[in-house]
């Protein structure tokens, strides 16, 4: 479902949890929530797109596209996804993705791009179903506690038949 304002401090709470396993995002706990307040407004000024999975009250997953501001970028997008622990391996992230998908269509993006973390294979493989491809590594993009990770460029364009 879109995410609504009532829906802001269970998605940082949710967010920091992500971030504070230090496996997922890249960050490491969430921004304030006055950041976290900012960034979520614009999703409800049509800025960005973003989509939250709740249950009993509680935000348990996400996605977003973030939509750069500039004139020749606009038709692009990057997503951003994750899903709480506890709520895993439930097809929660995949659905979410492709309501996401499905609304960044209808606001006439082409372009959805992202960065995984390259050992995150089970994220890796839920992005090839959804149909993204590789478009490059960036080496060492990473350091979490003294250990660096490449990260994975991957993109998926919208007006191509690549979902499934």
């Amino acid at each position: 479902m879109p995410l609504r304002a009532e829906h802001i401090e269970g998605y940082h709470a949710a967010l920091d949890a992500v971030a504070r396993e230090r496996r997922y995002l890249a960050f490491l706990e969430a921004p304030s929530l006055e950041t976290t307040r900012a960034f979520v407004g614009l999703a409800l000024l049509g800025a960005l797109i973003q989509h939250v999975a709740v249950e009993a009250d509680r935000v348990v997953g996400w996605c977003d596209v973030v939509i750069p501001d500039r004139e020749t970028m606009q038709h692009t997008g990057t997503l951003g996804v994750a899903v709480v622990d506890g709520y895993r391996d439930r097809g929660l992230g995949g659905r979410l993705m492709l309501s996401v998908m499905q609304a960044a269509r209808d606001k006439g993006l082409v372009r959805i791009a992202l960065q995984v973390r390259a050992d995150n294979t089970c994220a890796i493989a839920l992005y090839e179903r959804l149909g993204f491809r590789h478009e490059g590594r960036l080496r060492r993009n990473l350091r979490i506690d003294g250990i660096d990770y490449d990260s994975l460029l991957m993109a998926h364009l919208l007006d191509e038949a690549q979902a499934p």
